[in-house]
């Protein structure tokens, strides 16, 4: 049986690897996904190490580009790459995971189901 997808967004991920929690969440019963343009930003801590990790790194496919301007467009305060996010969770008919308050608001009017927490 698959395990369940959860997508991460940038402040999860820096939330994770600061309260020293990677290990233990990739031992969860869940397959964490991460847009690839999230893990290209990461500096500190640096995206590789959630690779290292066993964290799923994912892309958008370039048909999908057309939907990220559209989210842009209408929802402002999220950044690009945690709408990449938003959109990643949308294609994968799953939860994301977000400390935005702006991104769960987008999630919610998107209706995609968004925690603040694991």
């Amino acid at each position: 049986m698959p395990k369940k997808k959860i997508v991460l967004d940038t402040t999860i991920c820096i939330d994770l690897f600061h309260g020293h929690l990677l290990k233990k969440t990739t031992e969860l019963p869940y397959e964490f996904l991460l847009a690839d343009v999230i893990v290209e930003e990461l500096i500190n801590p640096p995206g590789e190490v959630f690779i290292q990790s066993g964290f799923s790194i994912s892309q958008i496919g370039e048909e999908a580009i057309g939907e990220i301007f559209r989210l842009r467009a209408h929802y402002p305060k999220p950044s690009t790459n945690d709408l990449f996010a938003l959109l990643l969770a949308e294609i994968n008919s799953c939860p994301l995971v977000t400390g935005d308050d702006a991104l769960r608001k987008a999630a919610n009017e998107e209706g995609v189901p968004v925690n603040g927490l694991l």
